[in-house]
């Protein structure tokens, strides 16, 4: 995407008179471009503040107030001007200093992180124009060097301090002499003023030298040897020095921004940097400034700065005369650095640590080198397109191949077009060492331990164990006042279930000598020395400590270290603990081992047990479990029971339904269920008992018919095939005799035979068969009536005689 730029009002606002005097950096170490300005032109008077407060500002009339960088620095006898004035890490502790030149009154604004001292200037006086100086790491070694002029005679006087690192500088009066990066270099015509510009022209990793004074020449760096050739911009008429360079189109690359001439708002061109080859644009038509009203403007009040914070180059306009405060403001973001690991400025970070670099947007590898540099030496260059840098996206790492000193000041330098973003907007790198700097921790042993390798702890059921058996761990480091950053692992790595175990901290409590734990916080004596996570699911338990965590609070920890298992059932298996300390410097402890035997407690079964069903004969129970067991339920058996008053006893299969039966009536019924549960525990349920069952009749089988004669005379006989589940009990018969009229009781004998007699003859006869059975139920089966029954003459009996007279006339009667 094409950068544009647009003309808004300049945040900074007015200071006074004199708005162009000051100079800038970020003085409190807060990542944004703060600003040391003059009101005036009085010496020592007028010294101002203000402060970046993210893309505002906070103006402190007076600098050396209380609430600034500057608070009680003495600012008497100085003229802040931004040609005498330098800003750069002039001692190499990863904050920016401020150097002032000013020619036989030369002084030192010393930054001690944050917070500025007014000491003698380190650098060697340099003769007349102090202020006759450009800077840059002119010999590759990481802090700057700079090459000035003493006088004002054009090519002579060129002279190269060497920073030694330790505000030490060896002066070489003929910067042209053997053992500086200028040997041999010719400085014919060369005025160091503020036509000089320390600029990497052929985008290699190293700063070169633009003269645009007279001479208009180039003298190239190549790895920190110097050769003087022809500038490849070129003349563009007068004022060839009236420039401002900055990667003003975010391809990576610096270029220029010009004005032809003296007359405000007119003649501004533009150089185009394409890799070293410079196009010149005679006007701003066609460059990321097309469309800009410049009308008014003066470049020599312009200064180029990221002043909005945004990672790309802005320009800071203090001209008061027609053009106004003004910013031209570059739209758009490149890539920024968001965050970094270890972040700026902080301290005992690891000896062996890698840098992470967090980024604003998704970027891709670009072009040139990473450099890591501890005290201004040079410790690795490495390649953007090595395997040592590694990632994607948002997130890379820079993984360095040398083990870093202890207690040493580390800064990282960045080549501009390092990483880019998909639109081809490149980070801008880091070009200084404040940005990115850090220091390691002292170089140390291992911390140790005592009394803790070898335990043997008992865990048992549904109480947490402490690893440390005796309650006697010691932890010791030689050189650590803390483990700020360590971490102590404990890991379960033998045996582990992850859906059982947990490792813990004891929450013993906030006062002396005590362990605490407050959701993920670890407290001693009430307080935090780290957080955890994991420790469950079978993960490590991590405790990343900080600050507080002395190896007094930590040995406390160690001895509240727990393991507990939170299953009902757990595996019995014994576990094998180890733990693990490193002390945020770097330096692992041995491994301790603790084993954990694992005991289970039988947990009793809930719920119970219960019968649905009819209690009555025939009828089905069924055994209803609503038992829960904590260890885990086996196979349910079942085992049904019956009393009929004389104490349980046992019937039924091993299912969960019965069927009752005749031998069940009148009794009660109940039944067991037992199972082993999986920690091999017999466990049972008892279901209370049901009502009586009841009976109920079982229709009999069989039936009734009659055998003999069907004569008069004849006897019958009631032959019973009768059969009754429930018992016949005593048979009774009832013979009945149908004429005619339907079957009446003859009213014979309660008996199985019955003799037909004349009454009989011609009917026929059945009998009906009745009983109680066992149950008390009444029952009867009834025959197949006989054939009818026939008749047998029977002789008579008695005779005949006649009475009366046996004479004349008398009557005789016959008598039978």
């Amino acid at each position: 995407m094409p950068t544009t730029w647009t003309t808004v009002t300049d945040p900074i606002g007015d200071t006074g008179a004199f708005d162009s005097r000051m100079i800038f950096g970020d003085f409190d170490g807060d990542g944004d471009i703060d600003i040391l300005y003059q009101n005036g032109n009085t010496a020592g008077n007028g010294i101002g503040y203000l402060r970046n407060d993210g893309g505002t500002f906070t103006n402190f009339a007076s600098a050396n107030s209380v609430g600034t960088p500057f608070a009680s620095v003495d600012f008497s006898g100085r003229q802040l001007s931004p040609a005498f004035f330098f800003v750069f890490d002039f001692d190499g502790d990863g904050d920016a200093d401020i150097l002032d030149r000013t020619s036989n009154s030369t002084t030192f604004f010393q930054n001690n992180g944050g917070s500025f001292t007014r000491v003698s200037d380190p650098a060697p006086d340099t003769g007349s124009f102090d202020q006759r100086m450009t800077w840059g790491d002119w010999d590759g070694d990481g802090d700057l060097d700079a090459l000035y002029q003493n006088g004002s005679t054009a090519g002579a006087g060129i002279g190269f301090l060497r920073n030694d690192g330790g505000l030490s500088f060896t002066n070489f009066t003929n910067a042209a002499a053997a053992g500086t990066p200028f040997t041999g270099v010719d400085f014919t015509g060369l005025q160091i003023t503020t036509s000089t510009f320390a600029i990497d022209i052929d985008d290699d990793g190293d700063m070169d030298i633009l003269d645009r004074g007279t001479t208009q020449v180039l003298y190239r760096n190549d790895g920190g040897s110097f050769t003087r050739t022809a500038d490849p911009m070129g003349d563009i008429g007068a004022f060839d020095a009236r420039m401002i360079i900055g990667d003003f189109d975010s391809d990576g690359d610096t270029d220029a921004i010009y004005q032809n001439g003296n007359v405000a708002g007119t003649g501004f061109g533009y150089f185009r940097n394409d890799g070293g080859t410079f196009t010149n644009f005679t006007s701003l038509a066609g460059t990321p400034f097309a469309g800009l009203d410049l009308t008014g403007q003066q470049l020599t009040t312009w200064t180029a700065v990221d002043i909005d914070g945004d990672g790309d180059v802005d320009i800071v306009d203090r001209d008061q005369a027609a053009g106004g405060l003004v910013l031209l403001r570059q739209n758009g973001a490149p890539p920024t650095l968001a965050s970094a690991s270890p972040s700026d400025n902080s301290t005992g970070v690891s000896t062996s640590a890698n840098i992470t670099l967090t980024f604003s947007e998704s970027v891709t590898k670009g072009n040139g080198n990473y450099l890591y540099r501890g005290d201004g030496v040079l410790i690795e260059t490495i390649s953007i397109g090595s395997a040592q840098v590694t990632g994607s996206g948002t997130t890379w790492t820079i993984d360095p191949s040398v083990t870093l000193a202890g207690l040493t000041n580390y800064y990282i330098l960045m080549d501009q077009e390092t990483f880019a973003d998909a639109e081809g907007a490149v980070f801008a790198g880091i070009s200084n060492s404040t940005t990115l700097n850090f220091t390691t921790q002292s170089t140390n042993t291992a911390p140790t331990f005592t009394n803790l390798n070898g335990d043997t702890a008992v865990h048992t059921e549904n109480a947490p164990v402490r690893l440390d058996v005796g309650g006697n761990a010691t932890v010791a480091d030689a050189e650590q006042a803390n483990f700020n950053g360590g971490t102590l692992t404990v890991t379960i790595t033998a045996n582990g279930v992850s859906a059982q175990d947990v490792l813990g901290v004891a929450n013993i409590g906030n006062g002396a000598g005590q362990i605490g734990v407050s959701g993920s916080a670890i407290l001693y004596q009430g307080v935090q020395i780290g957080t955890f996570t994991g420790g469950s699911a079978g993960t490590a338990l991590t405790i990343t400590l900080d600050g507080d965590a002395t190896p007094a609070a930590t040995q406390a920890l160690v001895r509240a270290l727990t393991y507990n298992n939170v299953s009902d059932a757990p595996s019995a298996a014994s576990r094998t603990v180890t733990v693990v300390l490193t002390d945020g410097a770097g330096a692992t402890s041995a491994t301790q081992t603790v084993t954990v035997g694992v005991t289970a407690v039988n947990d009793a079964h809930t719920g119970g047990v219960s019968i649905t069903g009819t209690e009555s004969e025939n009828g089905v129970l069924t055994a209803v479990s609503t038992m829960v067991d904590p260890d885990g339920i086996g196979t349910l058996h079942y085992q049904w029971q019956r009393d009929t008053g004389g104490g349980f006893v046992n019937v039924g299969a091993d299912q969960s339904t019965y069927t009752l039966g005749d031998a069940d009536v009148g009794g009660v019924v109940r039944v067991v269920i037992y199972y082993t549960d999986a920690g091999g525990t017999v466990e049972s349920g008892t279901s209370s008992a049901t009502a009586a069952i009841s009976a109920l009749n079982d229709p009999h089988t069989g039936g009734v018919s009659i055998t003999g004669t069907a004569t008069e005379n004849q006897t019958l006989t009631a032959a019973s095939t009768l059969a009754d589940a429930d018992g016949l009990g005593t048979l009774h018969y009832d013979w009945q005799r149908d004429t005619g009229s339907g079957f009446v009781s003859i009213g014979a004998a309660d008996q199985a035979t019955y003799t037909l007699g004349d009454a009989d003859v011609g009917g026929v006869v059945r009998v009906v068969v009745s009983y109680t059975d066992g149950q008390g139920f009444a029952e009867s089966a009834t025959s197949a009536g006989t054939a009818a029954i026939g008749n047998v003459n029977d002789a008579h009996t008695g005779g005949a005689s006649i009475t009366g007279t046996f004479a004349e006339d008398e009557v005789l009667t016959a008598v039978s």
